[in-house]
């Protein structure tokens, strides 16, 4: 029920955005009830870039997985609809963190309850540019690395159809996104969206980003390619346990 409800919120019926929230961590919820702190306002002397960016813009927030979610209830209380795509799962031995992740679905609950957000409220998508781990997971550790594919997005046609012109990517460093989330902003800077890049504090100004084309772009095997290695969970999105490998006994 709580898992469900929690669900709900972030993910309302009736919100053109909640088809593209991915519901797979909400079923670990139960594992972790500590909630983050609620996170203060952004205001404008904080970022006074901000109110630039309107109802035409969609937010993508690719930030270590407790900062995005941190950053995604900041936004919802500027009028941006927050909405969760960590297509992953929890377990103690997780090659990919996601506690602090749960914690902030856990307030959000609480949060996003507080706050009356119009249903065709322009979306903030989150992820975790930890998704793909820092090293291969060993034998004995849950994989639970995921990557974002075009599809986990809106088109750029179905933006366009709500009033949307930009996108703002928002993650750590300057410079080019992560490959797999490449693809999707390529296809949406082709499509005619304006994109920027907002990176490191709250003061830097947003600038400016041509996509790179990615690598095997459109291609028939980006789907195969980038999944490669990749553990499905039964019960929905990326994670499983990486087997021991059989003992062999040797013969004299």
């Amino acid at each position: 029920m709580n898992a469900r409800h929690t669900f709900a919120v972030w993910a309302p019926p009736g919100c053109p955005w909640s088809a593209w929230a991915k519901p797979a961590l909400f079923a670990d919820l139960d594992k972790v009830f500590v909630e983050a702190p609620e996170p203060a306002p952004i205001t404008v002397e904080d970022a006074s870039w901000l109110p630039i960016f309107d109802r035409r813009t969609v937010m993508v927030l690719d930030l270590p997985g407790g900062l995005s979610v941190t950053r995604g209830l900041q936004l919802a209380r500027r009028g941006y609809r927050p909405v969760p795509l960590f297509n992953t799962s929890h377990d103690r031995l997780s090659a990919v963190p996601v506690r602090d992740v749960l914690e902030g679905l856990h307030t959000g609950r609480r949060v996003l309850s507080e706050i009356d957000l119009p249903a065709d409220a322009p979306p903030a998508f989150l992820l975790d540019s930890r998704r793909l781990g820092a090293v291969r997971p060993s034998p004995g550790t849950y994989d639970n690395r995921w990557v974002v594919l075009p599809q986990d997005f809106p088109s750029a046609a179905k933006l366009r159809e709500h009033g949307i012109a930009v996108v703002l990517l928002w993650q750590q460093r300057k410079g080019d996104p992560s490959d797999d989330l490449a693809h999707v902003l390529k296809r949406w800077q082709e499509a005619g969206l304006d994109i920027y890049l907002e990176h490191g504090d709250l003061p830097s100004p947003p600038e400016p980003l041509r996509v790179r084309t990615p690598s095997r772009y459109k291609s028939l095997f980006h789907r195969l390619f980038i999944l490669a290695g990749l553990r499905r969970n039964s019960a929905g999105g990326f994670g499983s346990m990486v087997p021991q490998p059989s003992e062999t006994r040797g013969y004299g």
